[in-house]
């Protein structure tokens, strides 16, 4: 006569033992799992591309002698149409959104891994096109800025999708928010180099070379060629917007965004498996929206008058620098992971390249309407970006079986499943008297951090 086995209690069992085998989260777990933090690492060079590319852009709009060559595209008058100067900068988020959702397919089809070789290489055709811009002027920067954004869309969708299933479930928040830091170093680096490019051959029109604007986007070759071989705007005009029209004086404040991005995201990839998304990613929003509202109020009191206030305009950049500290914890970081981490295995793909190709139309939209609405209305870009945010603060803290407090988790259950089968243990359950269905009774009754513990079958 056959015993009655509870299959709802060896499935618990087996659970708790993976729970007591995943360990905690924290800077601990990332030495414990070196060398997966060194892969994904290494793999995040794919950021540095993308930060740096979009840094470095933002600082060669403001020097002379890429001006010199980009005509109406980047005019000298900051009272002339900036339509075709928005151009120039949302024509890369175009390319990204059009890499980004050819990035899904690519990553089924070839694999992740040769999917990455293909956006650097695509990168790098990108990059050698622009460089050739000291003779084709603006149609040359416009096609090569499409083609690299093709390249760094790509990128910017197989990174994290890499990082996510290599990595074990203690970690895996961490290691996709290597892709945020990686694009803030990035863009760190891009705005201190072009800092220092800026003056070669001098600061104004005559006297500055070519090599200023030329050196800045050549480097971009070196780490494509070291991801390749070993295996993402507008600061500067915001910043003069507020006052700031020394044009190096404008970049030296733009450099110090890219510290604060760059320090700031460090906490992110230690803590954000700890602390869990939620949280971060509400506190984040009301931040940023908050210091949106504060600059718009400053704006409007001072717009007309910053040569006689600039107390003011200084007092705007110290709070652009604290929108840039929220957002280097929170948003930056979480958004990758967000959507890296929702997704079943089955359709992880496809889902991701759905959430980033959102992020890159986005930053496509942004980009051509912003310089239009720092001239037209001025403040009341500030306040209809801080209302937004207050929106998106709203929508995580009420949609909590989304955005858990300890990672989601929703998608671990089909991970699980599919893990379950192919070690046997399906197979295990069926023999002793259970269906054939993957659905597990004691789920409904599981804690957060059981569920969250689910993931280590990644």
């Amino acid at each position: 006569m056959g015993v009655a086995v509870d299959n709802a209690a060896v499935y618990d069992a087996v659970l708790k033992r993976r729970q007591s085998m995943m360990g905690a989260s924290g800077p601990r777990a990332l030495v414990r799992n070196f060398k997966v933090f060194r892969i994904a690492l290494f793999a995040c060079i794919g950021g540095v591309l993308y930060g740096y590319n979009q840094g470095m852009f933002s600082g060669l709009l403001e020097m002379p002698a890429f001006k010199s060559h980009m005509g109406e595209y980047d005019p000298f008058d900051p009272t002339a149409d900036q339509t075709k100067k928005g151009w120039l900068t949302a024509i890369l988020e175009l390319g990204a959104w059009i890499g980004t959702l050819m990035s899904g397919f690519i990553a089924e089809t070839i694999s992740r891994k040769y999917g990455i070789l293909v956006a650097v290489t695509v990168f790098v055709i990108g990059v050698v096109i622009q460089a050739t811009a000291q003779y084709g002027g603006h149609n040359v920067i416009l096609g090569g800025r499409f083609v690299t954004g093709m390249g760094v869309g790509s990128l910017a969708s197989l990174v994290p999708i890499y990082n996510s299933e290599v990595a074990p479930p203690e970690v895996r928040g961490a290691l996709v928010a290597l892709q945020q830091l990686a694009i803030t170093f990035g863009i760190l680096i891009s705005f201190w180099i072009d800092y220092g490019t800026n003056f070669i051959g001098g600061t104004t029109l005559g006297t500055q070379k070519d090599a200023a604007w030329l050196v800045p986007i050549c480097l971009q070759l070196f780490p494509a060629a070291v991801l390749f071989f070993g295996m993402l705007f507008s600061a500067p005009s915001i910043f003069k917007s507020l006052g700031l029209n020394e044009n190096t004086t404008s970049l030296l404040a733009t450099g110090v965004v890219g510290i604060l991005l760059f320090v700031f995201t460090i906490p992110a990839v230690l803590y954000i498996d700890r602390v869990g998304r939620k949280p971060v990613l509400t506190v984040g929003a009301i931040g940023m929206a908050t210091c949106h509202i504060i600059i718009a109020v400053i704006v409007a009191k001072n717009a007309n008058q910053w040569a006689s206030q600039a107390a003011a305009g200084w007092a705007a950049v110290v709070f652009v620098w604290i929108f840039v500290i929220n957002f280097g914890y929170s948003w930056g970081p979480c958004a990758w992971i967000i959507v890296a981490e929702i997704w079943p295995l089955s359709s992880r793909p496809y889902g991701v390249t759905l959430g980033a190709s959102s992020n890159w139309a986005n930053n496509f939209i942004v980009g051509q309407v912003t310089p239009e609405m720092l001239n037209k209305i001025g403040y009341g870009s500030y306040i209809l970006f801080g209302l937004l945010t207050f929106l998106g603060a709203g929508f995580i803290w009420f949609f909590d079986v989304i955005f858990g407090s300890e990672g989601t988790a929703q998608a671990d259950f089909e991970r699980m499943a599919e893990i379950n089968r192919e070690i046997g243990l399906t197979a295990i359950l069926q023999g002793l008297g259970g269906s054939e269905s993957t659905h597990y009774p004691a789920s409904e009754k599981l804690s957060k951090e059981e569920k969250a513990s689910a993931t280590l079958t990644e």
